[in-house]
């Protein structure tokens, strides 16, 4: 299936759009921008936004576990987070298989984000 397209490819040249969704199988619009404060910023919403990720990874992992410890929480409060709520995910999950295999979160969250 060949179509054509405009982006620097004129009618002459044929543009494979099944080779287009294999190697580039999403599109970033920007529709508006949406400005929102960093995360350090934003007070309790580290703690909101910790907690919710620790549920998700509760139930898709299947192993509960509700809260963090209260040392791991201060830690994270005290932390700049540059990558944001990406790099407080990734945080989560981490600490979430610390505590899973048995390891104390505190002490994992002091090492790595102090």
């Amino acid at each position: 299936m060949a179509k054509y397209c405009c982006y620097g490819i004129g009618p002459s040249q044929p543009f494979d759009t099944e080779w287009y969704q294999v190697y580039f199988p999403f599109f970033r619009l920007e529709t508006f921008n949406l400005r929102l404060s960093p995360l350090r910023e934003r007070g309790d919403d580290l703690e909101l936004l910790a907690r919710g990720l620790l549920d998700q990874y509760s139930a898709l992992m299947g192993k509960a576990i509700h809260d963090f410890a209260p040392r791991a929480m201060e830690i994270f409060k005290q932390y700049p987070f540059p990558g944001n709520v990406r790099e407080l995910k990734n945080a989560v999950e981490r600490v979430y298989s610390t505590a899973v295999r048995g390891n104390n979160q505190a002490e994992y969250v002091s090492r790595n984000f102090s």
